[in-house]
């Protein structure tokens, strides 16, 4: 079934959330980290899972290593000069405002997976896949062990391309610019201000607002996100102008392929959108999830022999994705295909993800599905 618009901006609700948190982490004393192994990476890796499987608010807060982060942070010595930047990020900690954006792409019906565990300089890390009715995103957790205990060290955030360390020190830097000023006061003025226009729906005035702070702010991958998320509300013509901007200012560097794909799409090159899924595959190490995307992206292009392809060697590697299978019989149906049809209406008809407004759409429209 092809989805009119493929929602593919995935770094909004991510980016959103760590807007909304700001600051939210903690340290203590730390002590030298233990080795993790392989075996208990894949054990906590699964943990994690089945900690967001159950809808747990706070599975990111419990599990980081809070003394280990900010020792990240602080790699960028200038955001140790940040008054109170270990108590801010503890209290906004608490509001959880990542893990809520994670569960605002899974939508109630998506899925947190990982997708691979590997080893790099001697540290464990999780490749996860965040997928929904909101899109799809991934992050790679780095793993540390202290007090015998596994716990999650930083966070490389597909949407921009960097560790959670080094925006949230880019930031604080950031910041640190208006300490003692009075922009200082109205910064915090300001961000709840937009915080509530955009829980509110009142995108116009969290445009306005977020227009007044400093350049050095909004020239942030964080507040670009958030500003996308605004005109996105807005107005289809802005929005589209902004993210021209963001191709030409990310579109030579490394990394920001997921962010890309939603500007290739909007601007119908397809075969840029198709590179960005290649890059992105070859980052995360391989996932066969991806041709689902791949398969959307020729359909738009209208090459439906392609997408078909793609769509066949999903059911291979994931037997059990309700959604890849709704596109193939949609396409057989509307070639009136009736034996391929039915066939993958009969398998979508068993799985978990399937949908009842999809199920009674289609069997109005094609009898002999439900035969």
């Amino acid at each position: 079934m092809q989805q009119q618009t493929l929602n593919t901006f995935y770094m909004k609700p991510l980016l959103l959330g760590l807007f909304l948190a700001c600051c939210i982490f903690t340290g203590c004393k730390k002590k030298d980290a233990e080795k993790v192994s392989k075996e208990e990476a894949i054990a906590f890796a699964h943990t994690i899972e089945k900690q967001v499987e159950d809808f747990k608010i706070d599975f990111i807060e419990k599990n980081v290593h809070f003394p280990t982060l900010m020792d990240r942070i602080y790699l960028n010595e200038n955001s140790k000069k940040l008054k109170g930047i270990e108590a801010g990020m503890k209290k906004n900690l608490s509001s959880n405002n990542y893990e809520k954006a994670i569960y605002d792409i899974m939508g109630g019906a998506g899925s947190f997976e990982m997708t691979k565990q590997y080893e790099n300089n001697g540290l464990q890390h999780a490749i996860f896949r965040i997928q929904g009715v909101n899109g799809f995103n991934y992050i790679d957790m780095e793993f540390t062990k202290q007090d015998k205990k596994i716990w999650i060290a930083d966070m490389f955030l597909f949407n921009n391309g960097e560790n959670l360390s080094k925006s949230m020190g880019d930031l604080a830097e950031k910041l640190l610019a208006h300490e003692g000023t009075a922009i200082e006061k109205d910064l915090v003025t300001n961000m709840d201000r937009i915080k509530k226009y955009m829980r509110d729906g009142e995108y116009e005035n969290a445009r306005t607002v977020y227009l007044r702070l400093p350049y050095n702010l909004r020239n942030n991958k964080l507040y670009e996100g958030v500003y996308l998320e605004i005109l996105s509300k807005i107005n289809q013509e802005e929005y589209l102008a902004e993210l021209e901007k963001i191709t030409q200012k990310y579109e030579s560097k490394d990394g920001y392929s997921l962010m890309l794909l939603d500007v290739y799409l909007a601007k119908k090159d397809f075969a840029k959108a198709l590179s960005c899924i290649d890059v992105i595959d070859s980052t995360v190490k391989h996932d066969p999830f991806l041709d689902y995307y791949r398969g959307l992206v020729s359909n738009m292009n209208n090459d439906k022999e392609k997408a078909i392809g793609y769509f066949q060697k999903v059911t291979v590697n994931m037997p059990d994705f309700a959604d890849n299978y709704a596109e193939l019989f949609a396409h057989y149906s509307a070639i009136n295909d009736k034996e391929n049809a039915k066939k993958y209406y009969t398998i979508y008809k068993t799985l978990k993800g399937k949908s009842s407004d999809v199920m009674n759409f289609y069997e109005t429209q094609y009898p002999y599905l439900s035969e």
